[in-house]
């Protein structure tokens, strides 16, 4: 009994970085959302307009409710630039349209409460 009870665990062990290797987490953008990014105007080239540089990000994010890079992206230019209200308020509104996921609602509530969303 002993002697299974060892085969089953060295079995198992030596299958988990199999099964591990199934997971996908995306850590990193995907390429085509790299390529639509890149694409885009730079939020911080202030030699054009303000709606010119966000006007396409707010699109993308608006048309890619669920990814998460996009929508980090989209954050993070203005995120910082409290003269910006306007845009903060969009961004809300757009988040509060979302359907209730419980992952996004928690990483949404802690961006909030520490002020960064």
């Amino acid at each position: 009994m002993l002697m299974s009870s060892g085969r089953f665990f060295v079995g198992l062990v030596l299958l988990a970085p199999l099964y591990a290797q199934d997971l996908k987490v995306a850590c990193e953008p995907k390429p085509e959302t790299l390529r639509i990014l890149e694409a885009l105007p730079s939020p911080r080239d202030y030699e054009i307009s303000f709606e010119v540089r966000i006007g396409p990000l707010r699109a993308l994010a608006e048309q890619y409710p669920n990814d998460f890079f996009i929508q980090h992206y989209y954050q993070d230019a203005f995120r910082r630039a409290w003269h910006l209200a306007d845009e903060y308020d969009r961004a809300l509104a757009l988040y509060r349209k979302r359907p209730i996921d419980p992952v996004w609602s928690k990483y949404s509530n802690a961006l909030r409460d520490h002020g960064l969303l």
